[in-house]
């Protein structure tokens, strides 16, 4: 009963956010020239557009998600555990700084009351992160679970021979994958090594990235050594671009490489934001993810039989 509720509550999220993506787009008309809500400078580069934009593209990711993995708690496909753990173990990772991300969204953006603004979202966003899925986890991995579940479906497949580290170290890569594209949205602004690239230096530097790390992804999802040893010099590198560089830069001296709208620039110069600050909230993750591809080393083929 738990899981075929779980499982409709999965596919009844999926759906609604296949059904709103499209709706966000009619957002864009609203702040064009003419719209109810326009301002000088709205256009591709500025905050709002990558915010609309950024959050189809989620609605989208989340109904990817969801709706496989509702269908498979109604119908107790065996592979569907195997995938839950992979996106909970995912979201324990990267789960901190998009809360953070939803948290102010919806402060600026859904005009909350002050109540709801200082208490009770932050309240859903602990139970979001990192509440919720410890629990998710623990249930997941119980042996009534693991039984309702192979009782149901006992045919084997490539899902199950994958080791759960592997798994989510594939899951996070695509995710990165999708996120290495943001800076194309402001102005190709790209961290390197305590300097930043931008425009089309930056572009071409983040489209490195993003080429290098869909091959990563493949060589780990295959579990081949080499795949290993780039994971890590890929990560270690990254994280170490970011975080220096970051660490090194002021507010100001980010958005002076934007080209977000005048209106946008007025409101960030009174933010108390460090380029330390970022370095918390985009570092953690990364360095997350080195510590599973180090913890994950065993789990690579040629690692096994050696």
């Amino acid at each position: 009963l738990i899981l075929t509720l779980i499982g409709l509550l999965l596919l009844a999220g999926g759906l609604a956010m296949a059904v709103i993506a499209p709706l966000e787009m009619a957002c864009f008309p609203l702040f064009s020239e003419g719209g109810r809500f326009h301002f000088e400078g709205f256009s591709f580069g500025s905050l709002v557009f990558a915010i609309i934009a950024w959050q189809v593209i989620a609605y989208d990711f989340i109904a990817l998600v969801c709706i496989p993995l509702g269908y498979g708690h109604v119908r107790r496909r065996s592979w569907t555990r195997t995938l839950t753990l992979t996106a909970l173990w995912s979201w324990l990772i990267v789960g901190a700084p998009l809360s953070v991300a939803i948290w102010f969204m919806a402060i600026s953006f859904k005009d909350p009351s002050q109540t709801m603004a200082l208490f009770i979202l932050p309240l859903l966003g602990l139970l979001i992160y990192p509440v919720l899925p410890a629990i998710l986890i623990r249930f997941y991995n119980s042996e009534g679970v693991k039984h309702t579940f192979e009782q149901q479906d006992p045919k084997s497949n490539w899902i199950h021979a994958m080791p759960i580290p592997i798994l989510v170290l594939s899951f996070l890569f695509v995710f990165y994958l999708i996120v290495l594209h943001v800076p194309f949205f402001f102005n190709g602004i790209f961290p390197l090594f305590g300097t930043w690239a931008n425009e089309m230096q930056g572009m071409l530097v983040a489209d490195g990235a993003i080429l290098c790390l869909a091959a990563l992804t493949w060589g780990t999802l295959r579990r081949k050594a080499w795949a290993w040893w780039s994971d890590v010099v890929y990560f270690g590198l990254l994280t170490t671009s970011v975080i220096v560089t970051l660490v090194q830069s002021s507010l100001s001296d980010i958005l002076a490489l934007t080209r977000l709208a005048p209106l946008e620039m007025q409101i960030f110069q009174n933010v108390p934001l460090q380029g330390w600050h970022l370095a918390m909230f985009i570092g953690m993750p990364l360095v997350a993810t080195l510590g599973l591809i180090l913890f994950s080393h065993p789990h690579f083929r040629e690692f096994e039989d050696a």
